[in-house]
């Protein structure tokens, strides 16, 4: 074993690492008794040094204990799990010498090694090199010295051995009885060392003298200057890259002369002695050396040390060598004291006005903010940002904000001046007022420099700075003439002035706003005639925000129409450029120069026109449907480098010409909830007319015109277009929620089911001149609008039709010519029937003639005086049919219809049930054809509609009343049934004695009585009555046939003596079936039926095999009366 033993300590370090002195003689001295072997202070990773002199012996890693000087030369480690390269030993202890003499000491190293004995260099061979032995002698008398040996090893193979050669002149390695140790005393002095003031975040420079070192964000002190190259933190806690360290006091010269330093950096460092630049290594580089000679007196000195670490490795180490020293060494901490703030020197009294603008997301450039538009304003010392995710000023945000600094810069001596703006990520320099640094578009943080001559004394100076996102920094460096190096323009150079006013007086844009556009996807379907407020305003810039572009205007679905002369102050090519979010245009004299009126995220778009100096008709058309809104313009002139948003100077405010034209006449239909489509509505059946000026309703809640309805309402505009050129022509027709567009009678547009808003097209080829136009809208519920416009042949987009363009049509053009009607037999009093099924058809109790079958949902009657609840009515006639095909019809009812064409069932919607629509198609021939529409209603509301899709058409219309012709339904005269009737005052149909006095005899149709409170028949019994109704009933048809028998309060159905159905118990009105097999013929019917109290009521329906519902039973479907036998009532005696 070479090692003794392993200590495991803390880092050491203290004054007593200094360097060895000589002590007067080379006697032996008293030495306290030890331990066997030699201190070892192991230090790693010394890349950084070329020699001894490099190392601080001060700072070490790890501390063993060795029992000799003997590691022969290898690519093996001196100490188990150490390193083989780059690492420094310090062998400290005592050497006892056992006899007096001449001794001979042999020093064998690679790659560097010094020992010295009783404080005596005795071999130095401190310089690299590969293995060798370099001697030195002396004469020592016996006894115990202090020994000490330093080695430095850097890469490749190691060794190090310590022999003597003895007075006698016998060589061996030094054994380890001779060498023993004792531990140093703990020392620490915090009065000693350097003052050190940290800079993070320092990214942005890229030399020394790019980083502001009146600015720190920490400080600590420092025992000297020396940190071995690492990835590591110089301090606990600290950054490992991007950092500056400054560090300032007093340095301790021991003696007067010419004095060497080396100031060792990774990346960029500089020495500063009583002020004066020693060493300038300020460029940045990987670790290397630089050395400065100064001369010096004995004394304090300040000493200012300035260091940068951009990235990667980062090192920094400070030697000197005096007029004495044969070597250089780590300036040590008992030669330095720490200084304070105080002498990091002050950057002077001064300052610049800095004014913030926030909120400048829609800014790419310098060029786009508007610089005389702010959200506040401060003073800073100097322009000096770090680059930094925070925030430059507190209430400026850390993103998407704008800084203009304003003042005065003092320039000390005449000359050329080079300024160089670093900026993240874009900025303007201006001295004079004319421009020195431009660097305006965004970019990542870079240089930009530009060189001016200018005399001593005061300039204006002008910064312009924009950032956008992630990063930002600003630092401004100046370089006079003579000057070695930039330095960042200290306080004292600036002088803070306010920004003059910007003389809009009467200058200004007229602003025309149009509120709730939610309906425009572009420019073109923004009706810019039709404004909702007026303001004049002073700047054509509106930043991005979410907020309103002037006081209480809306933050969305919005658009303004701004009007304005604009001055044009030189003959040229003027580029303008339109930022907008999220669609605008630009037009000068009355010609679009820029349109990008498609919605959009904000971006930027220019054109360039040539124009004279003079005047101009200016105008910028705007969008904005949602989240963030942003507008700015700006211009460039002939032989201008850089743009700017134009001026208020150049603008005055232009009146709008408001647009003459008549207009369309607008047919208004209310209460058309039933409709679902276009073409359920009635459109010859309005309920009111006004003149609109064109077809430009923004979605809204509300009415489209005065006292209009809301919702489920109807529009039919109609009038005349003016075509200006022959070609084709493109119409768009937006609508919430239904809407059609017809030309000449064609349709151009149909999108006629419900929907919410949305635009479609449809072209078609036009002769110059006028055309008859029509245009169909349908709302239902929640919002409504419509628009219409129309792109001509040529035309880049599209434009709200002018009302200029259109003509209305007569007061009468709603109306339909050459009506016709249906025959209809109304019936009262039905609410005992729940289907069309159970009404009795053949009887009826009013009659009219109605136009079509068209009305909408009402609580009230559908005719003069009828009932609003619990009728039916028929609907009889013809149909003409103008062309073979398949024709579709639609019946819409609230609650139950039935359509039948040439007797066949077409559309059956039975059951009650709320409004709704059936559908179905059948065959048919051109001509004429037998139409029946029954339809029952019972309560709350009622509503009935038949529409039809022709061969060839794609979509319903109501059927129109010229289509239809009244013809008179058949009815069945037959008498069906006899009836007895008895008093009774039986509960129930088992009580009655169907044996006794018949009451009366009648003679019936068939078995239907409506509920009522009066007498089956005339002048029979309201109440407490029977009745027996028998009949011989025709079966057409084989099977099962079914029987529903409805009645108030009790009755039975009984077939050839047999009871189908029995419902004999009283009860209010009911229906109760029962089924049964017959074969097709004659069969014995008979109904008994109970009537106690209140209302009364009787109705028997049957379905075939082949039914698809049941029917009343009709006359018809029984033998006539010749065949019938006499039945007879009988009335009960109510007291028993």
């Amino acid at each position: 074993m070479r090692l003794a033993f392993l200590v495991l300590l803390a880092l050491v370090s203290g004054a007593w690492f200094s360097e060895p002195s000589a002590c007067a003689g080379m006697s032996a001295y008293e030495v306290a008794s030890g331990s066997p072997g030699l201190r070892a202070e192991w230090t790693w990773g010394t890349s950084h040094a070329t020699n001894l002199g490099q190392i601080d012996w001060a700072d070490s890693d790890q501390i063993t204990v060795v029992e000799d000087i003997n590691w022969p030369n290898s690519h093996n480690a001196f100490l188990d799990g150490g390193s083989t390269d780059y690492f420094a030993l310090r062998l400290t202890g005592t050497i006892t010498i056992p006899d007096s003499g001449n001794w001979g000491f042999s020093l064998g190293s690679d790659e560097g090694a010094a020992l010295w004995i009783n404080g005596q260099l005795v071999i130095y061979d401190g310089d690299a090199h590969s293995y060798r032995d370099i001697q030195g002698s002396l004469y020592l008398n016996a006894g115990a010295y202090p020994i000490e040996v330093r080695y430095r090893e850097g890469s490749w193979t190691n060794g190090l051995v310590l022999e003597w050669t003895k007075p006698d002149l016998t060589t061996e390695i030094v054994p380890a009885s001779a060498f023993s140790y004792t531990d140093p005393p703990s020392s620490s002095d915090d009065t000693k060392g350097l003052k050190a003031f940290w800079s993070s975040g320092v990214s942005h420079a890229q030399n020394l003298w790019q980083v502001d070192w009146h600015r720190y964000t920490a400080s600590s002190r420092e025992d000297n200057v020396s940190w071995r190259l690492t990835h590591g933190a110089f301090y606990l806690d600290g950054p490992t890259q991007s950092f500056a360290v400054r560090m300032v006091g007093k340095i301790v010269i021991p003696e007067g002369g010419s004095w060497t330093f080396k100031l060792g950096s990774d990346e960029a460092a500089a020495l500063f002695i009583n002020g004066q630049e020693i060493i300038d290594d300020g460029t940045t580089h990987s670790f290397r050396w630089v050395s400065g000679t100064v001369t010096l007196t004995a004394g304090e000195h300040d000493i200012d040390i300035r260091y940068l670490e951009r990235s990667w490795t980062a090192g920094l180490f400070l030697t000197w060598q005096g007029p004495s020293d044969t070597y250089e060494s780590v300036v040590p901490q008992s030669a330095l004291i720490p200084g304070t703030v105080d002498d990091l020197g002050s950057s002077g009294t001064g300052g610049l006005r800095a004014y913030w603008t926030t909120g400048v997301s829609h800014a790419t450039n310098t060029g786009q903010i508007e610089w005389d538009d702010y959200t506040f304003s401060t003073v800073v010392p100097r322009a000096s940002w770090d680059l930094t995710h925070g925030a430059f000023d507190e209430s400026a945000g850390t993103q998407y904000f704008a800084l203009r600094l304003l003042g005065t810069i003092d320039i000390p001596e005449d000359g050329l001046w080079t300024f160089n703006v670093g900026s993240d990520e874009a900025v303007e320099v201006w001295i004079d007022g004319s421009l020195a640094i431009y660097d305006a578009t965004t970019h990542s943080y870079r240089w930009k420099s530009g060189t001016v001559s200018l005399i001593a004394g005061l300039h204006d100076i002008d910064i312009r700075f924009l950032e956008r996102s992630w990063t930002a920094g600003l630092h401004l460096t100046w370089q006079g003439p003579g000057d070695t190096h930039e330095i960042i323009v200290p306080t004292s150079a600036f002088t803070a002035t306010d920004m003059g006013a910007d003389g809009s007086g009467s200058n200004g844009v007229a602003a025309y706003w149009t509120s709730g556009v939610s309906h425009a996807h572009n420019l073109s379907q923004v009706d810019w005639n039709d404004f909702t407020d007026y303001t004049v305003e002073e700047a054509l810039s509106w930043p991005l925000t979410h907020g309103a572009f002037y006081e209480n205007g809306p933050t969305q679905y919005f658009a303004v129409r701004l009007l304005a002369t604009i001055e044009i102050p030189s003959t040229g090519d003027w580029t303008f450029n339109l930022g907008s979010d999220e669609a605008a245009s630009l037009w000068i004299d009355g010609e679009e120069i820029i349109y990008d009126g498609t919605t959009h995220s904000h971006r930027w778009r220019n054109a360039t026109v040539a124009l004279d100096a003079g005047s101009y008709d200016f105008e910028v058309r705007y969008l904005e449907r949602s989240w963030t809104a942003g507008l700015t313009v700006t211009w460039k002139g002939p032989s201008v480098p850089y743009e700017e948003v134009i001026p208020i100077s150049a603008l005055t405010p232009r009146s709008l010409v408001e647009e003459s034209g008549e207009g369309l006449r607008a047919f208004w239909t209310t209460d058309v909830s039933h409709a679902t489509r276009l073409g359920y509505v009635d459109w010859y059946d309005h309920t009111s007319t006004t003149i609109v000026k064109n077809i430009s309703w923004r979605l809204t809640h509300g009415a489209f015109y005065d006292g209009g309805p809301t919702q489920y309402f109807a529009g039919r505009m109609m009038g005349t277009i003016e075509i200006p050129t022959t070609g084709t022509w493109t119409f768009n027709l937006g609508s919430d929620e239904a809407a059609a567009l017809y030309i000449d009678g064609e349709e151009v547009i149909y999108d006629g089911s419900t929907h919410s808003y949305r635009w479609r097209s449809g072209s078609k080829s036009l002769s110059a001149g006028s055309h008859t136009i029509e245009v169909r809208f349908l709302e239902r519920s929640w919002t409504a609008g419509l628009f219409l416009t129309w792109r001509g042949p040529g035309d880049i987009h599209e434009q709200v039709i002018p009302s200029i363009a259109l003509t209305p049509a007569a007061d009468t053009a709603g109306g339909e010519a050459n009506p016709g009607s249906l025959a209809a037999n109304w019936s009262t009093d039905v609410s005992y029937a729940s289907r069309i099924g159970q009404i009795d058809w053949n009887r009826y109790d009013a009659q009219t003639t109605e136009s079509n079958l068209s009305w909408r949902l009402t609580h009230g009657a559908f005719y003069l005086n009828g009932p609003t609840q619990n009728f039916a009515g028929r609907f009889y006639g013809t149909i003409k049919v103008p062309s073979s095909g398949a024709a579709t019809f639609h019946l819409g009812s609230d609650e139950a219809a039935e359509l039948r064409i040439n007797g066949e069932t077409v559309i059956l919607g039975d059951g009650t049930h709320s409004f709704s629509w059936t559908s179905a198609t059948v065959n048919l021939s051109e001509g004429l054809h037998t139409i029946d529409v029954r339809y029952l209603e019972r309560s709350w509301t009622a509503g009935l509609f038949l529409a039809w899709t022709l061969p060839g058409e794609t979509h319903p219309e109501v059927v129109p009343s010229a289509a239809l012709s009244p013809a008179t339904a058949p009815v069945d005269s037959t008498i069906g049934v006899r009836a007895t009737w008895y008093s009774s005052s039986a509960s129930s149909l088992s009580g009655v004695d169907w044996s006794g006095s018949p009451l009366a005899t009648t003679e019936e149709q068939n078995i239907c009585w409506k509920l009522t409170h009066g007498s089956f028949y005339s002048g029979g019994p309201t109440q407490n009555f029977a009745g027996s109704l028998k009949g011989t009933l025709i079966i057409p048809e084989s099977g099962l046939w079914v029987f529903n028998l409805g009645s108030d309060e009790a009755a039975d159905l009984i077939i050839n003596g047999s009871t189908v159905v029995s419902d004999s118990s009283p009860h209010s009105f009911r229906w109760t079936d029962g089924s049964v097999y017959l074969t097709a013929g004659n069969h014995a019917i008979e109904v008994r039926f109970l009537e106690r109290s209140w209302t009364a009521g009787l109705a028997l329906t049957w379905r075939g095999p082949s039914d698809l519902r049941e029917s009343i039973i009709p006359p018809s479907a029984f033998v006539e009366q010749s065949g019938l036998e006499l039945l007879t009532w009988t009335e009960t005696d109510p007291s028993q």
